[in-house]
């Protein structure tokens, strides 16, 4: 029952350990008449549990166990739920220019494993640009990331600060996750018809499924504003997407900090204040990328922050992704109509057996 390793430092020996992970805030959606999801996954011993069945599954609401019409699991052959995989590109990293994102690693790497799965392109500095809707063809996929290394104006969205957050030109990191997540959430042709087999007659129909959409973050992780990963966990958390942030350039941040430490010692071989000051700057610079990497756990996704970004380490975090996808579960239900006023509710995933493994996610709170 068990699939492919789950932890990031199992990708690859260079990938550092994953970061403590900070207390969550549940997502929140309003629900109308559409099916609701609740994604998870689920690990054991460094490996995902594949192939468990809806009654290995528990999905309680406000703690009260309640039923559900809908049980996925990603690796199936009868998997229907659509996938929109964002790929979102900072500007500032140099890497854009190598060919480490030259389309056809992406088709090797994602879309030759995956036939559920779109791929839409942003990127961004203070505006974000969308490239390309999510899509399959490489006719339209080549030509959006080659517009994107040459970072054509094509398609801006504007990008607003959060509340009391105050920013500058460059790099609006947090604000552009936000903006990509709202504006990628899929459209009408991205829907499917999912027929549930196991729910009762009332709602033994065909129902329209939005699917569901991860994302992807390119970025050195160092923002020129004063927003904070939290601010874009809110939404993203909200609109049901994980994100899965890669580290650029992380190489030339360590190899500063180690210049400093060989280099700026007086005769004791202590720090000399110029290194100290210089010494500060740079680690305050790995604390934002230490928070840009939050980001993974934070939303339900993973991070990678590889000291080293090599194109056989890309290929390996794409080779991951692909198991995110195929490993994924979904559970839903379409809720029923309220006697009153709509209330939020919280919603959460657990195993009837502890021992089949651990809940990765599997938390969300919705309004009906």
């Amino acid at each position: 029952m068990t699939g492919g390793k789950y932890h990031r430092s199992l990708i690859a020996a260079a990938l550092v350990a994953a970061l403590p992970l900070a207390a969550q805030q549940t997502p929140v959606f309003r629900a109308g008449t559409a099916l609701v999801l609740v994604p998870f996954h689920v690990a054991r011993d460094n490996s995902y549990v594949a192939n468990l069945k809806a009654e290995d599954v528990i999905l309680l609401e406000d703690g009260a166990p309640r039923s559900f019409t809908f049980f996925e699991f990603g690796g199936s052959a009868k998997r229907k739920t659509p996938v929109d995989l964002v790929l979102l590109f900072d500007y500032s990293c140099s890497l854009l220019q190598t060919g480490m994102f030259d389309p056809l690693v992406f088709k090797s790497g994602l879309l030759d494993g995956l036939d559920n799965v779109r791929l839409a392109v942003y990127g961004f500095g203070t505006e974000l640009r969308r490239y390309c809707r999510p899509t399959r063809d490489m006719a339209v996929f080549d030509p959006a990331l080659r517009a994107l290394v040459q970072r054509r104006p094509v398609n801006p969205i504007k990008l607003e600060l959060p509340p009391k957050r105050k920013g500058t030109p460059d790099t609006w990191l947090y604000e552009a996750v936000i903006g990509a997540a709202r504006d990628a959430m899929p459209q009408p042709d991205v829907q499917s018809t999912v027929t549930f087999h196991t729910a009762p007659e009332s709602v033994r129909e065909s129902v329209v499924s939005q699917g569901s959409v991860m994302m992807m973050v390119f970025s050195d992780g160092i923002p020129t504003t004063t927003s904070v990963p939290e601010d874009a966990v809110i939404v993203c958390q909200r609109l049901g997407v994980p994100v899965y942030p890669v580290v650029l350039c992380y190489d030339v941040l360590l190899g500063q900090i180690k210049q400093v430490q060989e280099t700026g010692r007086d005769r004791q071989g202590n720090l000399t204040d110029a290194a100290n000051a210089r010494m500060m700057e740079l680690r305050a610079t790995q604390r934002h990328i230490q928070d840009f990497a939050r980001l993974g756990e934070l939303t339900g996704g993973r991070s990678f922050d590889s000291p080293q970004l090599s194109l056989n380490v890309m290929r390996q975090i794409l080779g991951f992704m692909v198991g995110q996808v195929r490993n994924q579960y979904l559970a839903g239900f379409v809720p029923e109509k309220p006697a009153g006023p709509q209330r939020q509710h919280k919603l959460e995933v657990r195993l009837v057996d502890k021992r089949l493994g651990k809940v990765l996610g599997g938390t969300r709170t919705v309004v009906h």
